[in-house]
């Protein structure tokens, strides 16, 4: 591809021209980065001036020489002062100006070589500027990003699918940590590419956003998220079209709102004959606050109506008047968003760049979509808040993803857990924190506990039942459970107490032991960071020099603590127990979420089969 000749080349060697040293004329023009060293500087500052000495020639320009002649000021050459300020110096006031002049002159005769350097400049920047006008070509966003940057960095670029200075235009556009997945690129060149890219396509660093939709979302998503601070909810609704209202309205004194029949929430008789959006974000806070579980759901449940409040803004409808149409149009936007909808940047709420999405949905993104506000108008149909639910008339399947591997599982394989396990009982011997890892690898495949019930247990958890040992845990939604410790968990959790000095005999001595320890800090559970971090660590050791295929060191790679519960549920299906007791040993309220283990489920329906028709 032919490198273009833009303003910019131009304005580079005017500035070196001009004095300004070469590093940071290409720092500025170019978007060099030093780091790149004085060899790339060197071949790039080369590159330019032979084509720029190319054109001026094809122009027929006799002055083409001079580009790139380097013009260095006289080193013996002295500062020469003014005419006013020698005058006064020498006390030479009361001469005429003429004289003045002619004094100067013979106390500061002209250095020829000054004198010539000065005319070489002057003609070498008139060159530059005369190209400037008639000859430097504009950079348009469908050009080839290797016609206007260095050829290892388009080879970056080019790896990552950015072909066209458009591309990249988009990217940069996009905000956020754009070029997190461009290799050998970080925050500082990314600024000085950034920096380049606007110098060629003025406006590229600028988001392109609707800031009255950021502004509308601000107020919703912080209306929504607000907590209640009384039974009281707020007063009349603000006058005028939703577009134009700044805010939404404060609270108002208790007592001033009338609590509607069948509402779980106060609403003002006005606000309740109206039923606008003032008082559907209301509606929706009492939903949140009376179905959320837990704090992560209840941000889930914020960012999913906030979504849909802001769609129904744009249409200038409210949820009483949401009918099947919009439901459909609503469910269509989730499938092919806006490109004024996502944005890749993590922008505060009201910023210019912020929008409701980070990105296009997966379609379990968009079910679950779907499925949050679905169950919203269900549950104010019940309260009387509104007199029908229009989502029931909608067909809510969106099916699966073509593209889905159904196969995938996060369970570690057999032969992969084998490998793992022994090379981590080898080193156990040496090291307790490779000890501690044996336990967490044992002990969760036969239990499936979460990560969050095992560093919350305490060893006063632990009940003998007939002999039977028991883990009672609180786990999801606030949920108690009780895990039977059994066989490889027994054993297990014997062997880490040993180790440990503690007898697991007698547990309900130290009932505030925590059941995971720190290595640092025994009477402490490590945070889900460290336990993270510690695992990794371990896997990565125990795969380090092992014959297993390169597909199950990748897979061990990507292994997280959870994946030892989808190990547990996976191998107990595997080996016949049945669904409903593997989803209570989880703490499955659905039994759909057991079956999705879909590789254990999918090998006994094929030996069942293979029984009927071998």
């Amino acid at each position: 591809m032919q490198a273009k000749l833009g303003a910019h080349h131009l304005a580079y060697l005017r500035a070196i021209a001009e004095g300004l040293p070469q590093a940071s004329a290409a720092a500025r023009y170019l978007g060099h980065d030093p780091r790149d060293g004085a060899v790339a500087l060197r071949r790039m500052h080369h590159a330019i001036v032979d084509r720029v000495r190319a054109l001026a020639r094809r122009r027929g320009d006799a002055r083409w020489r001079l580009i790139g002649l380097s013009i260095r000021p006289h080193a013996g050459a002295t500062a020469v002062p003014p005419v006013d300020q020698w005058a006064r110096e020498q006390r030479l006031e009361d001469f005429g100006q003429a004289e003045l002049l002619d004094l100067h002159a013979q106390a500061f005769p002209p250095d020829r070589k000054a004198l010539r350097d000065g005319r070489l400049r002057s003609r070498q920047l008139d060159l530059l500027q005369s190209l400037a006008q008639v000859a430097a070509e504009p950079a348009l966003p469908h050009h080839r990003l290797d016609a206007w940057l260095p050829e290892p960095l388009c080879r970056a670029l080019l790896s990552c699918g950015l072909l066209l200075l458009a591309d990249l235009q988009a990217r940069v556009q996009a905000g956020g940590r754009w070029w997190k997945t461009i290799p050998r690129i970080g925050a500082t060149k990314a600024q000085r590419l950034a920096q380049q890219l606007e110098t060629l396509l003025p406006g590229s660093t600028s988001p392109r956003r609707d800031s009255a939709l950021a502004q509308r979302g601000r107020t919703l998503s912080a209306s929504i998220g607000r907590p209640p601070t009384s039974p009281s909810l707020p007063g009349p609704p603000l006058p005028g079209p939703a577009s134009q209202r700044p805010a939404l309205p404060a609270a108002v004194p208790p007592g001033a709102a009338a609590r509607a029949d069948g509402i779980g929430f106060a609403l003002t008789p006005e606000q309740l004959a109206a039923r606008d959006l003032d008082a559907d974000v209301l509606a929706v806070r009492a939903w949140i606050q009376a179905r959320a579980g837990s704090p992560a759901t209840a941000r889930a449940y914020r960012r999913e109506l906030g979504r849909f409040l802001l769609f129904l803004d744009q249409q200038r409808l409210t949820l009483s008047r949401c009918n099947a149409d919009d439901c459909l149009a609503y469910m269509a936007l989730l499938q092919n968003l806006p490109a004024d909808w996502t944005s890749r940047r993590t922008a505060p709420l009201g910023h210019n760049a912020w929008s409701p999405f980070a990105g296009p949905l997966s379609l379990r993104s968009q079910r679950q979509a779907v499925v949050v506000v679905g169950s919203c108008f269900a549950w104010l149909v019940a309260a009387r808040y509104l007199p029908g639910n229009p989502w029931v008339l909608v067909n809510r399947r969106s099916g699966d993803d073509r593209d889905a591997d159904e196969l995938a599982s996060r369970a570690f394989a057999p032969a992969l857990w084998l490998a793992i396990t022994v090379r981590l009982e080898a080193l156990a011997a040496a090291d307790p924190a490779a000890g501690r890892m044996v336990f967490l690898l044992h002990f969760l495949e036969a239990t499936g506990l979460r990560a969050a019930e095992l560093l919350g247990a305490r060893l006063g958890d632990f009940h003998d039942d007939d002999g039977r040992l028991l883990l009672q845990v609180h786990g999801k939604g606030r949920r108690n459970r009780v895990i039977p410790v059994a066989g490889q968990a027994r054993r297990a959790l014997d062997r880490y107490l040993a180790l440990r000095g503690i007898d697991s005999g007698a547990l309900a001595e130290q009932p505030q032991q925590p059941l995971l320890a720190s290595l640092k800090q025994p009477d402490r559970a490590p945070g889900y960071r460290s336990l993270y971090s510690a695992m990794k660590t371990w896997l990565d050791k125990a795969i380090a020099g092992s014959d297993l295929s390169w597909a199950d060191k990748v897979a061990a790679a990507r292994a997280s603590p959870h994946w030892l519960r989808h190990t547990c549920g996976t191998r107990a299906l595997e080996r016949g127990v049945p669904l409903d007791v593997v989803g209570q040993l989880l703490g499955h309220a659905d039994p759909r979420t057991t079956a999705r283990y879909t590789r254990a489920q999918i090998r006994r329906v094929a030996d069942a089969m293979d029984q009927a028709f071998a």
